[in-house]
């Protein structure tokens, strides 16, 4: 028997230390994330949680059959509604024909044609199109929803093209695709009985779904027949039934989940009436809302809880795409609220529901690199702010950060772009606008402009409010701020920023509380020069870090003397003019 399937860094501590440790110094510690060991009490709460040993298999299995029999029996029996299709043979491989089908399966809507050549050519030519369902649609009418389909159906079968022949005097036949609880009456007729995977669409339910379409169909013009009707399962079966005379079973883990399978007549008491000649028929499980013996953690129960239909559905909320990203995110939510797993505050957009889609947990997922990128750019996304830009207005960019990773000729265009677009704007206009899919905030300060670019939803007064108060700050730390502070003290300014926006992510909103972080920095980096230029028969390595450009230029002195030390000293006062122009003039320099 065959099966056809359908599916749709670190945190630590940075540690700096001589090596030997000289007696008397002290150990330099900079925790850059707090209360680790919570974040790590909660993934291990989660991974008991969701824990499937042998013995809760088989009592899910168990209770499963059972369920299945009962739904067998009578309807209702069961929370598996064991649904009949009257779909009683399935292709052979020697059809023929022009045939379109329709697919309303979730979030997405498909229309597609092929032509059929039986056994010798099999698939002659497919087309199809794919169109989301626009949110307002999911909660709205019947009669606006089903327009939409038949109106886009219209549009696909005016491009048929010349590869497609439909006999003279033959109407084009659809067959309709119908993903959600039907109680089928016919091949080509069945009732709704509820919706699911987050639809609710009213005026819908206890109506016949293909009459809604054949109304729909008429008000668009559309000349076509609906031969059948079918649930995405039973469609699945029979699209692999076309290549494998094996196959018996068929499971779609999509937005959605369900599963059919070929069942003998004489084992569905609940079926009255003349048996089929094949002795067989497809049975639709609707096993998505199976839900006894299902192991669930509070964030499935929370997200439940808050769902369009609390207690229903618990299989299909557990593994489908509809609901898999939303369980992640209520987890970081929990850890980052109570672990500090993005610093000292929960990233406003990840607090928004099913702001994080189960293709991004995919995507991440299946992230293998070293620096885990396609995750950072993902959460980035999701949460926060995407690049920090300080420019002057001859265009030059004395502050760049970016929070999601773009190659070097991205950023230089970004920056050219940016420049443009805030210096050559009207003061009169507001000071924020558009920027590709974002938008971009500013403030001008003097002959700086600063500017962050955040979701297009983001709220505009509070990035205004976020930029002045980063202005203060640097306002304060320098006594009467200029550019040449900026461009002198490069590195306090990426230290001071870090302090105050970390991932994105607003970290700190006291002025007094980072200035006396950036103070104990000072005094840390005092001491780190003072005390290895006393060292004298050692290797010493010291690094400048720029978190923000991730580039760590490094030198090393040997045999260090007061000479050396003066040289390290001199290194820091550059003027501009004397400053580096690349990494790798910095490593020159650094090794003179």
């Amino acid at each position: 028997m065959s099966v056809a399937a359908t599916t749709s860094p670190a945190v630590g501590t940075l540690y700096v230390s001589p090596s030997p440790r000289s007696r008397g110094m002290p150990r330099v510690t900079m925790a850059l994330r707090s209360n680790v060991v919570s974040v790590g009490s909660i993934l291990t709460k989660l991974q008991q949680d969701c824990a499937t040993p042998l013995p809760i298999i088989r009592h899910v299995a168990d209770s499963m059959t059972a369920d299945m029999r009962a739904g067998l029996a009578v309807d209702g029996g069961s929370n598996l509604k064991m649904i009949l299709s009257y779909v009683d043979s399935l292709p052979s491989g020697n059809e023929k024909g022009l045939f379109y089908a329709l697919d309303l399966g979730g979030t997405n809507f498909r229309a597609l044609r092929v032509q059929l050549g039986g056994k010798e050519e099999r698939v002659v030519a497919t087309e199809f199109e794919q169109l989301s369902i626009p949110q307002e649609l999911m909660f709205g009418t019947s009669e606006e929803l089903f327009d939409f389909i038949a109106s886009t159906l219209a549009g696909f079968a005016e491009k048929e093209s010349e590869k497609f022949h439909l006999p003279h005097g033959r109407q084009r036949e659809i067959g309709f695709t119908f993903s959600f609880p039907v109680k089928q009456t016919s091949i080509d007729a069945g009732i709704l009985m509820k919706w699911t995977k987050g639809f609710a669409v009213s005026g819908t339910a206890g109506r016949d779904v293909v009459a809604c379409l054949n109304e729909a169909m008429e008000r668009q013009g559309v000349d076509m027949r609906v031969s059948a009707l079918v649930n995405d399962t039973v469609g699945t079966l029979a699209g692999a039934r076309y290549w494998d005379d094996d196959v018996m079973v068929a499971v779609i883990l999509g937005t959605g989940t369900n599963a059919c399978y070929v069942e003998r007549t004489d084992c569905i008491p609940k079926l009255q009436g003349p048996k089929s000649s094949s002795g067989r028929t497809i049975i639709n499980t609707e096993w998505g809302a199976f839900s006894d013996g299902i192991p669930l953690t509070v964030f499935d129960r929370d997200m439940d809880a808050a769902s369009i239909n609390p207690g229903e559905q618990i299989f299909e909320k557990t593994i489908s795409g509809m609901y898999l990203g939303e369980i992640a995110r209520r987890a970081l939510v929990t850890m980052a609220g109570e672990g500090s797993l993005f610093g000292r505050a929960v990233p406003n957009k990840l607090s928004t529901p099913f702001a994080l889609r189960t293709p991004d947990i995919c995507a991440m997922q299946q992230d293998n690199s070293d620096d885990l990128q396609a995750v950072g750019s993902i959460l980035h996304n999701v949460a926060g702010i995407r690049f920090i830009l300080l420019q002057n207005r001859q265009g030059k960019t004395r502050l760049a950060k970016y929070y999601v990773p773009l190659e070097d000729s991205e950023k230089h265009k970004v920056e050219y772009e940016v420049h443009r677009l805030v210096v050559n704007r009207d003061p009169k206009f507001t000071n924020f606008v558009e920027f590709r899919t974002h938008k971009v905030i500013y403030r001008r300060y003097a002959g700086l402009f600063f500017a962050l670019c955040v979701d297009i939803t983001d709220n505009e007064l509070a990035y205004l409010e976020c930029i002045h108060l980063f202005v203060e700050i640097l306002d304060h730390f320098f006594s009467n701020v200029c550019e040449l502070d900026l461009v002198f003290n490069f590195h306090k300014v990426y230290l001071i920023l870090d302090e105050f926006i970390l991932a994105g992510e607003l970290q700190e909103t006291s002025k007094r509380a980072i200035i006396e972080r950036m103070g104990e920095l000072e005094k840390l980096d005092c001491y780190f020069f003072t005390h290895f230029a006393q060292a004298s028969s050692h290797l010493v390595t010291l690094q400048i870090l720029d978190r923000n450009c991730f580039f760590y230029p490094s030198f090393s002195i040997a045999s260090v003397s007061h000479s050396a030390f003066m040289e390290c000293q001199r290194f820091r006062s550059l003027k501009l003019w004397q400053l580096p122009n690349s990494a790798r003039e910095n490593e020159e320099v650094m090794g003179r």
